[in-house]
């Protein structure tokens, strides 16, 4: 585990050119043919190479950010300490986590560690999204495949899914164990080298290109 706070420069420092659990979802979408890579996976080999190449803007970042993004980030600490509070009912301490690389090229951020060989991935959406999974028990699949790349990082056997809100003044949420999926960690496996190996090949297409300066 790399000790640094998450969001800062020298957190996004370390994940340039890494395919981390945030994009897992892109690196194992497929094409419309039996084992083939899906547009998403080029795009995300593509957006790697340019921060290998040109690095990444601080000010283009920060106006990336949307509203729903800004948000759930400011709602992120509250969210950890009320989580907090319910794992240590279950006697289960809860402790910030950073990022854990994953080989050369991968890794995760997980928003908690907690207890043993157990993660801990907190989200901030809208209201509605959390009525939604109280109603249907249904994870978002980019929010799973993220969490099985976390667990796959960190070594972890399950991970505690738990979603924050305030609605009316007033906290709602919902809190789920969701235990590791080998055949998902298996396709993440299997789609890292192919995503490295396609990363590189565009950086040395970008390399041999001197339009550019940097």
């Amino acid at each position: 585990m790399l000790q640094v706070e998450q969001r800062s420069n020298e957190w996004f420092e370390q994940r340039i050119g890494r395919f981390t659990g945030s994009k897992a979802s892109e690196l194992l979408s497929n094409g419309k043919t039996t084992g083939s890579v899906g547009v998403a996976f080029e795009t995300l080999c593509i957006q790697k190479s340019n921060e290998i190449v040109f690095g990444r803007d601080e000010q283009w970042d920060a106006l990336a950010n949307n509203w729903d993004v800004k948000r759930g980030t400011n709602l992120e600490p509250e969210a950890f300490e009320f989580l907090k509070m319910l794992l240590a009912q279950k006697f289960v301490t809860l402790e910030e986590a950073c990022f854990f690389p994953y080989g050369s090229d991968g890794g995760a951020s997980p928003d908690g560690i907690a207890g043993k060989k157990k993660c801990a991935e907190i989200k901030c959406p809208r209201p509605e999204k959390i009525f939604d999974l109280i109603r249907t028990g249904e994870i978002d699949k980019d929010h799973l495949n993220q969490i099985q790349y976390e667990m796959l990082a960190t070594n972890s056997i399950s991970c505690y899914y738990f979603n924050y809100a305030i609605w009316k003044g007033k906290p709602i949420y919902h809190l789920i164990e969701v235990e590791a999926d080998k055949a998902i960690q298996e396709k993440i496996i299997e789609r890292l080298p192919m995503a490295v190996k396609r990363r590189d090949e565009i950086v040395e297409s970008l390399r041999k290109n001197c339009q550019f300066a940097i």
